[in-house]
């Protein structure tokens, strides 16, 4: 099923695209330790993929320069790991300035250009909270008084202070709409904080920054989320099952369906299926139906998973990159569920382990 903007994100992003001229910039860098090497810069391409730049690295040091269409993030991928950038940083008019050791990119120093220089002083305020979470890890593996109450509180410190994060990005995007910064902060508070915040700051934006592929990904997550509130009815699909079979929700009508979305990747989600199969054993004669609604690319690994696993349900994936069954519900990340009851109106959502097990009880009976 293809997805689409909404009509009025639509527009806004055409008048984005429209103000926005193509421009030229120049990445300046020194990435110490690399010595003679190449990099990749990987850059949103506009279809909602990635064009990638081999750049030489002469003496820890490289220079390359491009033209963009409008800004957008891009990501500085090391030798080691040329799948995921290891330095991020916005392309955007002028000149952007990186240094870096090269076995610590997470303390890159980016800046240079206004995005940059934004980013940099929200990381400069988070990263005390991330020190203090390092430190009180490397605690946890060298203490041996597992049983101790000091032992057991180091978790829960290192949650509070996740949680301070949080709250200071959620600060920073309700207080500059106009930071591309911002982008950064909502795409990871998209699951972490209340429909209705999220969708505020959303909202709140500037045309510009909502132009960015990642804020248009994440406006289609939340029509998504919105569109799959508890109490509305849920959204028809016709996807694959494993053997190209066409499976649409509607023929389910009549019984409760629980769509579980996961992936052969997903180590959380993987865990949950001894569960998940016992619940299935004790309901699927009592009106329970299991839709597994996978965000895996590859068809290979996501059947090898459902037979390694032995599920028993029905299996359905698009196997793209951008899932549409997910955006379709929101849904970022996975694990996630949705439990649709007969009538085909979503009664329940994230229900995982006990929460899940008494939700299917009150409905079908222990």
């Amino acid at each position: 099923m293809r997805q689409t903007l909404p009509a009025i994100a639509l527009l806004a992003c055409l008048a984005t695209a429209e103000a926005q001229q193509p421009f030229d910039f120049e990445i300046r860098g020194t990435l110490r330790g690399l010595g003679d090497d190449t990099i990749q810069l990987s850059l949103q391409d506009g279809a909602g993929g990635l064009s990638r730049q081999a750049i030489p690295v002469r003496g820890d040091s490289f220079r390359y320069t491009g033209r963009a269409s409008r800004v957008d993030m891009g990501f500085l991928s090391m030798p080691r790991n040329r799948r995921m950038g290891d330095i991020s940083l916005f392309i955007e008019s002028g000149v952007i300035r990186v240094s870096s050791d090269v076995s610590d990119p997470g303390r890159a120093q980016v800046g240079g250009t206004r995005a940059n220089e934004d980013h940099s002083r929200l990381r400069s305020r988070e990263q005390p909270f991330y020190d203090h979470i390092t430190s009180l890890r490397n605690e946890l593996k060298t203490r041996t008084d597992t049983g101790s109450a000091a032992y057991r509180d180091i978790p829960r410190r290192v949650d509070s202070l996740q949680s301070a994060v949080m709250q200071l990005r959620e600060a920073w995007a309700r207080d500059n709409p106009a930071s591309f910064a911002s982008a950064s902060c909502l795409w990871v508070l998209a699951d972490r904080i209340p429909f209705e915040r999220l969708d505020r700051l959303y909202t709140a934006l500037s045309p510009e920054v909502r132009g960015t592929s990642l804020m248009q990904r994440l406006g289609v997550k939340i029509e998504g989320k919105r569109r799959s509130l508890a109490g509305r009815p849920a959204a028809d699909f016709d996807a694959p099952d494993t053997s190209g079979r066409r499976v649409r929700l509607a023929d389910f009508r009549g019984r409760y369906v629980l769509l579980d979305f996961w992936a052969s990747w997903c180590v959380p989600c993987r865990q949950e299926n001894p569960g998940l199969k016992a619940l299935y054993a004790r309901y699927k004669d009592r009106g329970l139906e299991i839709i597994g609604i996978s965000v895996d690319e590859d068809g290979r690994r996501w059947r090898k998973a459902i037979v390694e696993d032995a599920l028993p349900w029905i299996h359905v994936s698009d196997l793209k990159r951008e899932s549409s069954l997910a955006n379709l519900y929101g849904v970022q990340p996975i694990p996630d569920n949705f439990l649709i009851d007969p009538d085909g109106k979503i009664v329940a959502k994230g229900l995982h382990g006990k929460a899940l097990e008494e939700a299917l009880a009150s409905r079908l009976g222990k």
